[in-house]
C-alpha cells in the first residue's frame, strides 16, 4: 500500500511540478514539502486537503486506502454517509478521529516498540511494556468494565500517575464509558462532591486514597490501583489487576466485540473539571472528535519520532498532558516512562533518557537555572559562550528552519549542560502558562528545540502552536499561528 508521502510525490512528479512550486501554490515552503513526501512528518490536513482538490483526487487515494485517483467512499468536502457521521472518520475522509482508532493504528504499525516504562517500586529499575501488551490490556480492561455493566457510565480516575492510570483512561475512552479525570490534589470533600456531581459509578484510585474511599458510598465500584505494579493490595476489595486478569480471562468473541464498540465521535467521551477559580468546578465536556483533531494538528505541528522516549510528569487529569503527553506521544510510537514524582524528575530523566519532553514553564526555568548555576559555579561562564558563539554560526550555516543537524551537534558541544535532561534530548513543548523568552532562547543556545503552545480545556487543548519546522529561536516567547483545526 502507498503511503501518503510517496502518493504527494506521485502527484506533484506526474504533473511535472518542482518541490518549490508545489510549496507557492499550497502555501507553503520547500523544506515542508519535502518532509511530507519523505514522510519524516505529517502533512496537515488542510494541505491533504489542498492536494486532493488541485489534483481532482479523494482523499481514499492520496491515503493510500485505494489505487483508484477518483476513491471508492470518501470525497472531500462530504462522506458517503453525511459530514463524519459516525464512522469515526474526519468529514473529508482523512485520519480516524477516535482515539482508540489511533492509538489501535499505531500498536498494529509497531506493536513491538515500547509503549511504557514501569517500576514494580520506586527503587527499581524500569521494564518495558509494548505496544501489543499496552493496548491488549487497555481492550481485556475496557471489556470487563462492560461486562460489569458500566457501558457509557462515567467512569473517574485519580491519583499518582502510573500504568494503571493510563489503562483505566484509556479503557473508558476506547468505549467502555466516560472518563472523567479528577485531580489528585483536591481535598476529600471536593473529591467525594464530583464524585456524586459527576454521576459517577465507577471510580480507579491509587492507594493514598484508601482511607478517603472507605468513606464514600455515592459510587458502586471503587477500584484501587497502586502506584508501582509491584505493590500489593488488600484480598477482597475491587482491584485494576483483579479486573484486568477477569478481563484477560473473557472469551474472545467479547474482546473483539469491544475493539468494535461503535462510538460516537461528537458525543461526550471526557468530562473535565476546571480548577474551579470563580467558585465550585465547572464540567468541561470533550469529544472523541476533538482530542483526535488535536492529535492531529500537533502532528502536523510537531515532529517526535517511534523509538522516542518520554516521561510523564505532568498530572494526568490534565488535558495538557492526558492529550499531547499521553494521546499525542501514543499515536507516533513514543515510550512513555511515569515519573515517581517532582522530586525524582532528573533522576527519572538519567534513567530513561528522553528525547521529548513535556514541561510548564516554571519546571523549565527551574532546569534552566539549575544549568546556569552549575556553570558559574565551576567557573565555565566564558568557556559557554564561546560555545554557544561556536554552535549559533553552525545552525546560521546549516539553516535555523531546519536546525536538526546543527541540533545533533549541539548535544556533544553541550553535553555537560544537556546532561541534566539525560543527554538525548531533542525537543521540548511548554505551555499552560506564560514563559520567559530569555529562557526560551537560552535553552535554545544550548541546542534544544523548544516549541510552545496556548490552548485551554474546552479546546481539548491545544489552540496555537509555534511550528516544529520552525526557526523556533527568533520567535522565543511567541505562542504561534492557531492550528489547522
Amino acid at each position: 500500500m502507498a503511503t501518503i508521502g510517496e502518493r504527494l510525490k506521485a502527484l506533484r512528479e506526474e504533473a511535472g511540478y518542482s518541490q518549490t512550486r508545489i510549496a507557492r501554490l499550497a502555501g507553503t515552503n520547500q523544506p515542508s514539502i519535502g518532509r511530507y513526501e519523505n514522510g519524516n512528518t505529517a502533512a496537515p490536513l488542510k494541505t491533504l486537503l489542498w492536494y486532493a482538490d488541485y489534483f481532482d483526487v479523494s482523499l481514499d487515494y492520496i491515503f493510500g486506502r485505494t489505487a483508484d485517483p477518483a476513491g471508492t467512499r470518501y470525497r472531500t468536502g462530504r462522506a458517503a454517509d453525511g459530514e463524519g457521521g459516525k464512522s469515526g472518520r474526519g468529514a473529508t475522509g482523512g485520519p480516524p478521529v477516535l482515539v482508540r482508532d489511533i492509538l489501535l493504528e499505531s500498536a498494529e504499525a509497531h506493536p513491538d516498540l515500547t509503549a511504557y516504562f514501569v517500576k514494580d517500586a520506586r527503587t527499581e529499575p524500569y521494564r518495558p511494556i509494548t505496544y501489543r501488551e499496552a493496548m491488549n490490556d487497555i481492550v481485556a480492561l475496557g471489556a470487563r468494565l462492560v461486562d460489569l455493566g458500566l457501558s457509557g457510565k462515567r467512569i473517574a480516575v485519580i491519583g499518582d500517575n502510573c500504568y494503571g492510570w493510563a489503562t483505566a483512561y484509556f479503557a473508558a475512552l476506547f468505549g467502555a464509558g466516560v472518563v472523567v479525570p479528577l485531580d489528585k490534589e483536591l481535598r476529600g470533600e471536593e473529591i467525594a462532591y464530583l464524585l456524586e456531581y459527576g454521576k459517577c459509578d465507577a471510580v480507579f484510585y491509587t492507594e493514598r486514597y484508601d482511607d478517603l474511599m472507605d468513606g464514600i458510598d455515592s459510587v458502586p465500584y471503587k477500584i484501587r490501583m497502586t502506584q508501582y505494579l509491584g505493590a500489593s493490595s488488600p484480598v477482597g476489595i475491587w482491584t485494576w489487576q483483579r479486573l484486568l486478569d477477569e478481563g484477560k480471562a473473557l472469551p474472545r468473541k467479547k474482546l473483539d466485540a469491544f475493539r468494535r464498540t461503535p462510538i460516537d465521535p461528537d458525543a461526550m467521551a471526557a468530562l473535565l473539571f476546571t480548577s474551579g477559580t470563580t467558585g465550585n468546578a465547572k464540567g468541561v465536556m470533550l469529544s472523541n472528535r476533538g482530542m483526535g483533531t488535536n492529535i492531529s494538528d500537533m502532528a502536523a505541528a510537531h515532529s517526535v519520532k517511534p523509538g522516542g522516549t518520554t516521561v510523564s510528569i505532568l498530572p494526568m487529569h490534565h488535558c495538557f498532558e492526558a492529550v499531547m503527553g499521553q494521546q499525542f506521544m501514543l499515536a507516533n510510537g513514543v515510550a512513555i516512562a511515569f515519573g515517581d514524582g517532582l522530586k525524582y524528575i532528573q533522576k527519572n530523566m538519567e534513567e530513561v533518557r528522553p528525547t521529548v519532553m513535556l514541561f510548564v514553564p516554571l519546571l523549565l526555568e527551574n532546569f534552566y537555572n539549575k544549568i546556569l548555576r552549575g556553570v558559574a559555579e565551576s567557573g565555565r561562564e566564558t568557556d559557554l559562550q564561546k560555545r554557544i558563539n561556536d554552535y549559533l554560526n553552525l545552525r546560521a550555516s546549516l539553516g535555523p528552519d531546519d536546525d536538526s543537524k546543527a541540533r545533533e551537534a549541539a548535544r556533544k558541544i553541550f553535553k555537560e549542560e544537556q546532561k541534566v535532561f539525560g543527554g538525548r534530548l531533542d525537543s521540548v513543548f511548554t505551555g499552560a502558562a506564560a514563559i520567559n523568552p530569555r529562557v526560551v532562547r537560552g535553552l535554545q543556545e544550548l541546542g534544544l528545540k523548544i516549541t510552545y503552545g496556548y490552548g485551554m480545556t474546552e479546546c481539548g487543548p491545544l489552540m496555537t502552536t509555534t511550528p516544529y519546522f520552525s526557526d523556533t529561536m527568533a520567535k522565543s516567547g511567541s505562542v504561534g499561528p492557531s492550528v489547522a483545526s
